[in-house]
């Protein structure tokens, strides 16, 4: 037998054993020990394998385990205590008696009474010839009591007392008999208690000797009923799991243990499957599955896998057994059928789905995306929701017809040549506005739900699949609420749509009213026409709604526009001609119009105006979408078209065309001022003499012209009048007054002194020939109507447009006859240093207000016209009069009076 050391799991074990040589079960070594059969059944291997213990297999799933009994060993009693025989030495010799140690019976007693078991010893007659403590106190009653008496006096079952009493019987010496029984006992106190009684009998040659060994087993048999109880439960447990399998193999892969209701599955049946191999009566597709994951679990790691068997699915777990000792001893599995799981787990998810496509367009389509980036997100969703091939959102055309906006599952995924009959669908439910069920109502493979945002149809999203059934209510239900979101999304992003056009719209005319506002401010001031038109066209392209600018001024030779000032962009009339001939080809375009008409002209949308045909491939290559062609006009005069360009399309509404327009109105006044200051200020003139006979003829005079009358002075007014300054004959007053009731641009005629001669005042209404004077700067030198026939002599700056003055004169005085065209220079003379003065310092207004005070005889004494009459003359109010009047008095005394400040030296 091996020395080998055991372990402390190990030596308790083998201290159930009493040395005997009485072969126990594994259940009976598990009752003494506090751990389970499966760990004892292991630990009595692992003794004997190290000789410790035998073991034999009785019947056919049973097996004993005994501890061989030492050599010498043939009491009983030392046998129970598992002790060397003290009477012998270690090498087997009789040893000294040690002064009767051994035999002396109270030693003895006091040794059997230490035990933990109950001891009896009977004689013939079956009646107690010696109990120890342990045994008197187990049955409630005094030693005293039971020494002498019938074994039925502690043991009250008639049935254990008979296999007691049968114990007996002869032997032979040193033939030996175990006899094991359990028994209820009844203590007199009432205490109920299980024995387990093991009756030894010995032949001694003489007789037989029988003594017994008792131990109260009532907790170990509670244990094992409970136990038992619990096996039950857990094996009906197993058997009973719904839908799954459990399974038990050992280390040789052999299937121990089978439990469960879908073990038919495979077509085994459990008692097919227990004690046999896994590989040997599973189907090969299935153990290919299930045998790594055992050997992994027999190898100590725990696997899940999800096995199909047919057109079934199991959730599988498996793991390893171990003992009391961290060695796997054997491997269990766990499979669940999941298959309506994962089918409602599907549907779940396909819900799920639809509901997050759903909630992510609702979420897309309020936040405003734009619908094609939306109807993409959709036709995506779709696809990737719905078990349908194809699936897409079709819109109708401008012809009737239908064509693919976006979608998936077709050859060229333009839903023409790759799916006619698609196609029809989505007509049927776009022209009738309702959805569309493909293929049989009940059954249907595809669904086709209109898209009508704002109550119009614009589209229908359709969903297609291969079989009948593709679609079921949940699925048609979802393509109708993706269609109904997308519907709103459109809807919604129109509307947003048009509040962000009218909110740059304002935008626009908030920067245009500032662009105009910065306008007219810049150009006052401006000594020059080019610096004017420059600062035009820059100002406009600061402004954040603008792109470029430019102004042309019109060659009356050439009939062609010439340009004059550009910003934002450089040559952009380099290589082209525009032409403002009516019967121009190719057309000039938007500014020719502006020109010929006199009236601004806007394009909405460059790309598809026809008029900008000869620069279209200027409108793609600066990227504008609309124009604007302002007339730079004053009083009538044309100085050329102011051209503005956007790069938003329909950039210019009504509002935004009536503030624009003004800019026309106001560059045309500011170059009429500074031609009138140019002229002023310039020493070399152009000076015209005209002629024209019968100057009055178109109006219908009822008194002959007589006498003489001039026009010294005309002075301009804020609404387009003009007071015009003049003496006559005596005798030219009736025909005057004849003038001023029959010509509709004589308003009225003041005599401001009877002279002679007399002078007077005319106020007259749109004169043309007095406008065209006064729009160019010029200044009347020398008027005389004599006998009816006009000679006017008028000055200039030199760079005005003579040849548009004379086309003036003669388009409303057809008899017009230039008699000279001169250039002269002016002299300088103080008066000459006045005037130049005077246009430097003085505005507008107070130039008018001072020239007609002087010349409506304001300064006379006594006055010809009071400070009321003048300002009534001029239409102002005589506050405002008096005070344009002070300032200019004050810069004029300043000319003439004001001397320079010398330095002293």
């Amino acid at each position: 037998m091996t020395t080998e050391s055991l372990s402390p799991a190990l030596a308790e074990t083998l201290a159930v054993f009493d040395g005997s040589g009485t072969p126990l079960t594994t259940p009976e070594v598990t009752d003494d020990l506090d751990v389970g059969r499966r760990s004892t059944y292991n630990r009595l291997r692992k003794l004997a394998d190290r000789d410790r213990v035998e073991t034999k297999k009785v019947g056919a799933n049973a097996r004993v385990w005994w501890r061989p009994r030492p050599q010498g060993a043939d009491d009983p009693a030392l046998a129970a205590t598992a002790a060397p025989d003290p009477r012998t030495d270690a090498d087997g010799s009789e040893a000294p008696d040690r002064d009767g140690e051994w035999l002396d019976p109270v030693r003895l007693g006091r040794l059997l009474d230490a035990v933990r078991d109950g001891v009896f010893v009977l004689d013939g007659r079956d009646r107690y010839e010696w109990v120890n403590e342990t045994y008197a106190s187990m049955c409630g009653l005094d030693r005293s009591a039971i020494v002498g008496e019938h074994v039925s006096a502690a043991i009250d079952d008639d049935e254990t007392v008979d296999r007691i009493e049968r114990s007996w019987g002869p032997l032979a010496a040193g033939e030996r008999r175990f006899d094991r029984l359990e028994t209820a006992v009844s203590n007199p106190d009432g205490h109920e208690w299980t024995a387990e009684v093991r009756v030894t009998s010995v032949g001694t040659g003489d007789g037989v000797d029988r003594f017994g060994v008792v131990r109260d087993v009532t907790d170990r048999r509670d244990r094992e009923r409970a136990l038992s109880r619990a096996n039950t439960q857990l094996e009906t447990l197993i058997d009973s799991i719904p839908d799954g399998t459990v399974t038990l193999v050992d280390t040789s892969l052999r299937y121990v243990r089978v439990g469960g209701t879908t073990a038919e599955s495979i077509d085994v049946s459990k008692a097919e499957l227990e004690g046999r191999p896994v590989e040997s009566v599973l189907p090969e597709p299935v153990a290919d599955q299930l045998i790594p994951a055992y050997e992994a679990a027999l190898a100590g790691t725990a696997t899940d896998i999800e096995l199909t068997i047919g057109d079934r699915i199991y959730e599988s777990h498996y793991a390893p057994i171990r003992d009391d000792d961290g060695t796997v001893t054997a491997a269990f599995g766990v499979a669940h059928d999941v298959t309506e799981r994962e089918a409602a787990t599907r549907a779940l998810r396909r819900q799920l789905d639809r509901q997050e496509t759903v909630a992510e367009l609702t979420r897309r389509a309020f936040d405003g995306d734009d619908p094609d980036e939306l109807t993409e997100l959709l036709v995506d969703g779709l696809a990737d929701t719905l078990p349908v091939s194809r699936c897409g959102v079709f819109v109708a055309d401008a012809d009737g017809g239908v064509s693919l906006r976006y979608g998936t599952g077709w050859a060229d995924e333009d839903g023409d040549a790759a799916a006619p009959a698609d196609r029809r669908y989505a007509e049927r439910a776009i022209a009738s506005g309702e959805p569309l069920r493909v293929g049989d109502p009940e059954t249907p493979s595809g669904f086709c739900v209109p898209v009508r945002p704002g109550n119009t149809t614009w589209g229908t999203v359709a969903v297609f699949g291969d079989d009948p059934g593709t679609i079921d209510e949940r699925d048609a239900t979802f393509v109708d609420s993706v269609a109904t979101l997308l519907a709103v999304a459109i809807d919604r992003h129109r509307r947003e749509t048009a509040a962000e056009a009218r909110r740059e719209r304002e935008a626009a005319i908030n920067d245009l009213h500032d662009a105009v506002f910065d306008v007219t401010t810049a150009v006052i001031g401006r000594s020059t026409r080019g610096e004017i038109e420059r600062a035009v066209c820059e100002r406009l392209v600061e402004s954040a709604a603008y792109e470029f600018a430019w102004i042309g001024e019109v060659d009356e030779a050439a009939d062609t526009l010439s340009l004059r000032a550009e910003a934002g962009v450089e040559g952009y009339l380099d290589g082209v001609t525009l032409s403002v001939a009516p019967d121009a080809d190719p057309h000039g375009g938007p500014t020719a119009d502006a020109v010929r008409t006199g009236e601004p002209q806007f394009t909405d949308d460059a790309l598809t105006d026809p008029r900008h045909e000869p620069v279209r491939d200027r409108v793609h290559r600066y990227g504008f979408r609309s124009s604007a062609a302002i007339p730079v006009t004053h009083e009538g005069t044309i100085y050329g078209v102011l051209n503005v360009y956007a790069e938003r399309a329909d950039a210019f509404d009504s509002r935004e065309r009536a503030v624009i327009a003004q800019l026309g109105e106001i560059v045309g006044h500011a170059i009429a001022a500074t031609e009138r200051k140019r002229a002023l200020l310039s020493d070399e003139l152009v000076e015209l003499t005209f002629r024209i006979d019968d100057v009055f003829r178109a109006v219908d005079t009822e008194v002959e012209p007589e006498g003489t009358f001039s026009w010294d002075h005309m002075v301009p007014l804020d609404d387009g009048d003009f007071l015009v300054y003049g003496t006559a004959t005596p005798d030219a007053m009736p025909f005057l007054r004849d003038l001023e009731a029959h010509n509709p641009e004589w308003d009225s005629i003041t005599v401001r002194s009877s002279g002679p001669p007399v002078r007077y005042e005319l106020k007259a209404i749109d004169l043309p020939v007095f406008t065209a004077i006064a729009s160019r700067g010029g200044y009347i030198d020398r008027a005389v109507v004599d006998g009816g026939d006009l000679r006017l002599t008028l000055c200039f700056s030199p760079t005005v447009d003579i040849p548009g003055l004379i086309e003036t004169f003669q388009d409303n005085y057809p008899h017009t006859d230039l008699r000279r065209r001169r250039q002269i220079t002016r002299s300088y003379e103080d008066a000459v240093r006045i005037r130049r003065r005077m246009a430097g310092d003085l505005t507008d207004r107070q130039r008018t207000a001072l020239e007609a005070a002087y010349h409506a005889g304001f300064f006379e004494w006594p006055r010809d016209a009071s400070g009321e009459e003048v300002a009534a003359a001029m239409g102002i109010a005589p506050p405002t009069f008096h005070q344009h009047l002070r300032r200019a008095e004050r810069k004029v005394f300043d000319a003439v009076l004001a001397t320079p400040v010398e330095r002293a030296e």
